[in-house]
Order: C-alpha cells, then structure tokens, then sequence
C-alpha cells in the first residue's frame, strides 16, 4: 500500500440514520474560532461495492491524536434520492463541510445548491458532478477515470494479441456500470477511444452491468450462449470481471478468453496472478482521507488545486504477485 500524507485528526464518527441521534453542534462561525476543529459529513452513494465499503472503513477506523475532527459517514443505499435527503440533513445540522460522492453526476445539484446557500463548501470524492453555475463544488479528489479507462483498454489489447496472435478480428464484449455515474462516463471515453482504434476489435455489444458481480455473470452467461466464439471482455470495474470470470470458468474458458477490469480488488488480482484474468487498473481507497485532509485544509484558509488526481497503477499477470505481497488495501 503506498504511504499515506500525515492527518493529524481524531475523528469521531456517526453513520447518518436517524439525525435525531445526532449531539447538538455549534454553528460553523464559531467553530471558524477554534481552526482545525470541524464536523465534517461525507455522503455514500452505496456501501455495497467493495471499493467504497473499503473507503468507508478506513474512514471509520482512522484514529490520530492530535486535532479534532467529527466525521458524519451517510449510506445513500444506491438512492439517490436518499443521498439528497443526507446531504439535506447534514447541512441543516450542520456541519463544517461536506465531502460527496455523488450516486449521478445531476442528481445532487440541488442539494450541492442548497449547500452553497447556507455557506457549507461541498468536496466530490471519486466521483464527479455536472459543472453548474448555480450549484458549486470546491474541488475533487480521486482518480483520473478517463485515464483508467485507457489503461484498462490497452491492456485488453494486449491480452487479445497474446492469445490470438493470428486472429484477423477480436469480437469483445464490453459492460458498463451505474448510468450517468462520472466514474461510468469517464471510463467509457477512455475504453470507447482506444477500443475504436484498434481496426481488429469487433464490439459484440455493449450492456449495463451496474457494477454487480452477479448482473455481470448474467450478462456473460448469456452472450457466451449467442457468442460462442468470444475472444475478450472488458469490464468497467473489479466486481464486474470477477463475476465475468465465474461465467467463464462454468464453460472451461477461464484463462482463454481474455479478461479485464478496473479498480485494483485483491481476488481479481489473486486471479490474475493465477492466469484466470488478465489485468486490472488499481486505484486505492485512501484517496477517502486525503479527502479530508484537503477540506480541512480549505476550512483552515488554504488555496486548494481544484482537481487532486490520485495515483492509478496497471497490474497484469507480471506484477500481480509483487502486488499480492505488499499487502494490496483492499
């Protein structure tokens, strides 16, 4: 795991459920007064996919003993509807500051709106949201998802010319996650664009996995029944390729068609150092703390760079086992 940026913070933290659990706060202006102390809600859109429900401990067990901050962590259970009603519920509260991943790019506009009314900035963590003049953001922080999306594809090209060196045509299936999700749009631009560069691919279709596991061996299950001469997948995320992979290995084609994913998650790595999976773009769940470091840095007066892109590495079958052994986050 690659070393993390000091938080000198204690953080106390609450799960948004029912906010009349919530202990009294004074307003943000006297809070101001006592610089580095703040209460700060960070907004899920899920905690059901790995790569947040990770981020979401770290987030919970982090414990340093200088400072003081309060973080409130909200579930938006794959709602957004119950996201907006948390964002809503934590600035009437309020708090300091929100750190948001957003569920869509749109849907919390008019909470982020709301925010900005009542002075509390608003920070987006691994997602993004549609730019508005009337609903701003202070910053983002997470990874360059266009760039993943590039990353992932080119590997998929390799892992194609390594098993079908002398094949005229790749056909491809390719699934997609949650619509209208940044981190969904900015990996297909960048799969889409190298993908569509490549004259040998032949994209057999294109289908909504939504980021399950289990839609993902569903969609496969089916295209390998209408496809059966299948050369490669690619997956907008981890969970995604890994229930690809269980598809694969029903029909003895674990390890020849080639497989890819992206997000770093320790089984899909554990099975591409196994030879079942081709390769992964890893991006790591700490990326949650720098997140709060960065607003507390903007509550304390600091300038911030608007967008804090953080590290993405490739893993492929000749890495992965280097990976496994230094003890992959999550």
């Amino acid at each position: 795991m690659r070393p993390l940026t000091p938080l000198f913070l204690t953080l106390a933290l609450l799960l948004c459920s029912c906010r009349t659990s919530l202990p009294p706060s004074s307003s943000p202006a006297s809070q101001e007064a006592d610089q580095g102390s703040y209460r700060i809600g960070v907004s899920f859109p899920t905690t059901s996919l790995l790569f947040r429900s990770a981020m979401f401990q770290l987030l919970e067990e982090f414990d340093l003993s200088e400072g003081s901050v309060e973080l409130i962590l909200c579930d938006g259970e794959n709602s957004q509807e119950k996201q907006n009603q948390d964002l809503v519920n934590l600035i009437d509260d309020p708090v300091d500051g929100i750190i948001l991943i957003p569920y869509t790019m749109e849907g919390p506009l008019p909470a982020i709106q709301y925010a900005n009314d009542r002075g509390i900035p608003v920070l987006t963590l691994d997602n993004r949201v549609e730019s508005s003049s009337l609903s701003r953001t202070i910053g983002y922080v997470g990874a360059e998802h266009v760039t993943m999306g590039e990353q992932a594809a080119r590997l998929l090209i390799s892992a194609l010319e390594e098993h079908f060196p002398d094949a005229a045509q790749w056909n491809v299936i390719y699934l997609t996650g949650i619509p209208n999700s940044s981190g969904a749009v900015d990996r297909d631009k960048g799969i889409t664009q190298v993908l569509s560069q490549e004259p040998r691919i032949r994209l057999l279709g294109t289908y909504n996995g939504e980021f399950s596991r289990l839609n993902a061996e569903s969609i496969l299950d089916d295209c390998l029944n209408v496809y059966p001469d299948l050369h490669g997948v690619i997956c907008q995320n981890d969970l995604m390729a890994e229930g690809c992979y269980q598809a694969l290995v029903r029909r003895g084609l674990a390890g020849e068609v080639a497989l890819v994913g992206i997000d770093g998650q320790r089984s899909v790595v554990e099975e591409i150092a196994a030879g079942g999976i081709d390769g992964t773009v890893i991006q790591y769940p700490d990326m949650a703390l720098e997140a709060v470091e960065e607003i507390c840095r903007y509550l304390d007066g600091e300038p911030l760079s608007f967008s804090n892109y953080q590290q993405t590495v490739i893993i492929t079958r000749e890495n992965a086992q280097w990976y496994l052994d230094q003890d992959l986050p999550w």
